[in-house]
């Protein structure tokens, strides 16, 4: 079964689309590219063995992989803002996913208006194509 990378952030607000920038290194991958997480978006991890989520984090020091535990609750009501676990528990219950979720941590400082990364966001753009593709090998599935 297919490995899913999904591409989360918005390419005109600078570092927000930092995840974008990621994807377009990831060779022999098609990622879903989304401006944010959506309830209609766990419907594509049905036919999947795992998922990963890449995602801007203003918190980030360098790029980093952590792996999204077990179906999390969803505890508010649903809404077009969501959290990667929040999708994966949708797609646990809805969808049948039994498979790995990660999440993909990517360094982001500048959110401004702008079609530009920072300097700190450019400079671990490799790495975290790398981390991701070392997992991807490691589960020995293919990306779609």
């Amino acid at each position: 079964m297919p490995a899913l990378v999904i591409a989360i952030g918005n390419h005109l607000r600078g570092d927000d689309g930092v995840a974008h920038h990621v994807a377009d290194l990831l060779h022999g991958v098609t990622p879903l590219r989304v401006h944010q997480l959506t309830p209609e978006i766990a419907a594509e991890l049905q036919n999947t063995d795992t998922v990963i989520f890449l995602d801007a984090d203003p918190d980030a020091e360098a790029p980093s992989l952590e792996r999204i535990e077990g179906p999390a609750g969803t505890t508010g009501p649903l809404s077009h803002s969501m959290t990667p676990g929040t999708v994966v528990a949708i797609a646990s219950r809805l969808c049948g996913f039994h498979g790995e979720a990660w999440l993909c941590r990517l360094p982001a400082r500048d959110f401004s208006a702008s079609t530009e990364l920072s300097s700190e966001a450019v400079a671990h753009l490799n790495h975290a194509a790398q981390l991701v593709h070392q997992l991807l090998e490691a589960r020995c599935t293919s990306p779609r």
